[in-house]
């Protein structure tokens, strides 16, 4: 299988599977094509490109180009999900209204000289996975600049949206903490960090690539791999814990695919 593939047709799949999604929504092909390859290149290794949430990054480039229906939709769908999020962090709604805000002029319009946050979004994973965790983390930091500390159980069920917490009990979202740690620590520091500069930093893997003297290509395989490890660690801990059954390993493995950069963030060496 050759390492090179097309980003055209995973494009108009994507394209057509948002227009779906969001009635009313028009996104030139152009555009979103400048908007994906600025993130991934064109053509994209196939490693790097199978990993991407396209529809989401194609929403994204919609939101950034100011598509009413896009906007409409990112506003209900993940800003308006943002106080929820941190609301666990801090009950006071004056501060789940901050960190909304907050989160809306950083994402759209961004601070100073730097433009909009949004635009560093590179389909790494689901774009309101993206978003809620960069609120948790300002929420986090807002607590930390004010002295407080949170403890391990806030941050803990900051990781988890409703659903998850259905199928995820208390001990058992304890459990999946640990076992995320356990997995990472397990890693070799080069793989560690890697995931760090990809997840936690948003460095491109082709600026990771010039860093260790590699092929970006190269840094997609050790991202991969490194996922595929922590994920192999959860599962096999998950199945050797008697109670969770095989709904409750889906779903934590589900929960630790999607919250892998805030637990990088959180980790403490």
């Amino acid at each position: 299988m050759s390492d090179q593939v097309s980003l055209g047709p995973a494009l108009d799949a994507a394209l057509a599977a948002l227009g779906s999604r969001l009635p009313g929504l028009t996104v030139a092909r152009s555009s979103a094509l400048a908007h994906v390859s600025s993130h991934v290149g064109d053509p994209a290794l196939r490693a790097e490109l199978e990993a991407l949430v396209l529809e989401d990054l194609v929403w994204a480039a919609a939101v950034l180009a100011g598509h009413q229906a896009a906007l409409a939709a990112f506003e209900q769908q993940v800003i308006d999900a943002i106080a929820p999020a941190v609301s666990r962090i801090d009950r006071d709604a004056s501060f789940a209204e901050t960190v909304r805000q907050d989160l809306r002029v950083k994402l759209l319009v961004g601070e100073g000289a730097s433009g909009p946050r949004l635009a560093a979004y590179a389909g790494r994973g689901p774009l309101k996975s993206w978003v809620l965790v960069a609120a948790i983390r300002h929420g986090y930091d807002l607590k930390r600049r004010g002295g407080k500390e949170l403890p391990d159980d806030e941050i803990d069920a900051a990781i988890f949206d409703d659903a998850e917490r259905a199928y995820a009990r208390k001990e058992s979202r304890a459990l999946l903490k640990g076992w995320i740690e356990e997995g990472l620590r397990a890693l070799d520091d080069r793989r560690r960090g890697v995931l760090h500069l990809y997840f936690v930093e948003d460095v491109p893997s082709e600026t990771i690539g010039r860093m260790y003297g590699v092929h970006r290509g190269t840094v997609a395989r050790w991202i991969e791999e490194a996922r595929e490890s922590v994920k192999s660690h959860i599962r096999r801990r998950a199945l050797a814990t008697p109670g969770l059954g095989p709904e409750g390993v889906d779903s934590l493995l589900r929960a630790a695919d999607g919250h892998l950069s805030l637990s990088l963030s959180l980790l403490r060496s």
